[in-house]
């Protein structure tokens, strides 16, 4: 497949000790609509990244996990998609960055084009690396109300049990079948 709708890029560091924290809430939305829809992930060594493809009804999206750190996710992003021959000119309607947001409450969601990386160092990588910031974005606040620690601190924490942003996590298969057939702006209406 070499045409896709939606290049939907889950933001993570890798790494057994970061799996199930707050900032890998962008891999575990990727992984719960590949469980759902039987996206098979793949590995791509040289590029550091890990994808999956999808097709459905004629539309495509390329999903991405990369493998470098957070604060490298733009490089590897641009490395892995110069390799597929996806330009970056072709990324504004397409490219969806989906991320942990440390700046709202845990459970909250919102779909948003064109927003500040709010200090967020992997978007703030993708905003640099590709000279814009004119992309979509799914935002999943992973902030617990009563929580004041420094967000460097608290994202690398682990979710406790029954909380509302791996509830929100949950329902990504759905929110991406709302992208893939009605678009990220319809989306934004039915989510936010």
């Amino acid at each position: 497949m070499n045409k896709f709708d939606f290049i939907i890029t889950g933001l993570g560091n890798p790494g057994k000790e970061y799996e199930k924290t707050r900032h890998n809430a962008g891999f575990m939305a990727l992984d719960k609509i590949a469980a759902k829809l039987g996206i098979s992930w793949q590995r791509d060594k040289k590029n550091k990244i890990v994808f999956g493809e999808f097709l459905q009804n004629g539309r495509g999206a390329l999903l991405i996990k990369p493998q470098g750190f957070m604060n490298k996710s733009g490089e590897v992003i641009k490395k892995f998609l110069d390799y597929r021959n996806i330009r970056a000119k072709e990324l504004e309607d397409k490219l969806v960055i989906v991320s942990d947001d440390a700046d709202m409450n845990e459970g909250a969601l919102k779909i948003i084009k064109q927003s500040g990386h709010g200090g967020h160092k992997g978007v703030i990588n993708i905003f640099q690396v590709f000279n814009s910031d004119n992309f979509w974005r799914i935002k999943i606040g992973v902030r617990p109300r009563a929580n004041q620690e420094r967000s460097e601190i608290f994202v690398l924490g682990r979710f406790l049990k029954d909380n509302p942003a791996e509830k929100r996590i949950a329902e990504m298969p759905e929110i991406f079948n709302c992208l893939m057939s009605q678009g990220p702006g319809q989306c934004q209406d039915l989510f936010n």
